[in-house]
């Protein structure tokens, strides 16, 4: 099978990269600044193009020469990004998925494979009940907005599609060092490694869905290796969120035997808009049609970062 991933440089396909066994032929399309650090780690059934998805006429020559499926992980990710450039932000997000779907069409690829977000559903309103793929989207900022377009231009094109809302993505990557990443979990670490103290807003217990990179590559590559999975929308999350709180106690818990030292917390009152409401992913239908679940706790998967931090 010969893949297209787009986004292969970034954080997640970076993961998908080391992961994904030989029998693949893959091209990879990024804008290529980790392409030196992932030269040594990639195996050499994969290619490396340096490049953008907004550029249709790359898209064509590199799907014309015949692609099965597209992993269409490239954009910008997290509402942060978006608004930090917001017209760069729909022109990759929106547009930049607008182009790739009309090439695929044009080139005849079997299964377009997109990373969309949990963000689809809400961020910062309360949604009454768990969040399950059968509910409407009501994305509150820019980075789910335009998430959700790209979802509703996919599913409503003749396009043979798999669309996966993953929840937050943490892990290390296999091969290289250090974070890989922003977020709650990764600012954890890095203070705790710094020896620095861990900054909590509010009470911390509101909760976030948490979802290992290693479980998010095996979920892809068993939607490859299942070609009846088509036209399907999928949660795919822990099935079980932590608290905030919960996370920066497992941090210092580890500290003293990784970094030698103790990490304390210390606790601050929220700006607005900084706390979210809990949002909870139902994951119940892709562990009955596709039967994944996740493998790596959320204990396991921080020790690993901070071992590899060390």
């Amino acid at each position: 099978m010969k893949l297209l991933i787009t986004g292969g440089g970034g954080y997640l396909g970076s993961g998908l990269l080391v992961s994904l066994p030989n029998k693949y032929n893959i091209i990879c399309l990024d804008y290529g600044p980790r392409y030196p650090l992932l030269k040594k780690i990639i195996k050499d059934n994969v290619k490396l193009i340096d490049g953008d998805i907004t550029d249709i006429n790359l898209l064509n020559t590199i799907l014309k020469k015949g692609v099965d499926t597209i992993i269409h992980l490239a954009g910008y990710v997290g509402n942060d990004a978006c608004m930090a450039t917001p017209s760069k932000a729909v022109m990759t997000n929106i547009y930049g998925t607008h182009l790739l779907l009309q090439s695929a069409l044009k080139n005849h690829v079997k299964h377009f494979i997109f990373a969309s977000t949990q963000s689809v559903y809400s961020t910062f309103k309360v949604r009454s009940t768990i969040l399950s793929e059968t509910m409407e989207l009501e994305p509150d900022d820019l980075y789910g907005s335009s998430k959700a377009v790209a979802e509703y231009e996919i599913r409503d094109s003749p396009q043979k599609y798999t669309i996966l809302r993953f929840a937050n993505i943490y892990g290390a990557v296999e091969g290289i060092k250090g974070i890989q990443k922003s977020g709650a979990i990764e600012k954890f670490i890095k203070a705790s490694f710094e020896g620095s103290d861990i900054t909590l807003f509010g009470t911390g217990k509101q909760k976030i869905d948490y979802v290992h990179i290693k479980d998010i590559s095996r979920c892809i590559e068993m939607i490859l290796e299942k070609s009846s999975i088509k036209n399907k929308i999928f949660n795919v999350g822990s099935g079980d969120p932590h608290s905030i709180k919960e996370i920066a106690e497992i941090v210092t818990n580890y500290s003293e035997k990784l970094y030698n030292h103790k990490t304390h917390i210390k606790k601050k009152t929220a700006p607005k808009n900084k706390i979210w409401p809990d949002r909870l992913m139902s994951i119940e239908k892709i562990k009955r049609e596709l039967k994944w679940r996740p493998t790596i706790s959320i204990k396991e998967g921080i020790y690993e970062m901070m071992e590899n931090m060390r």
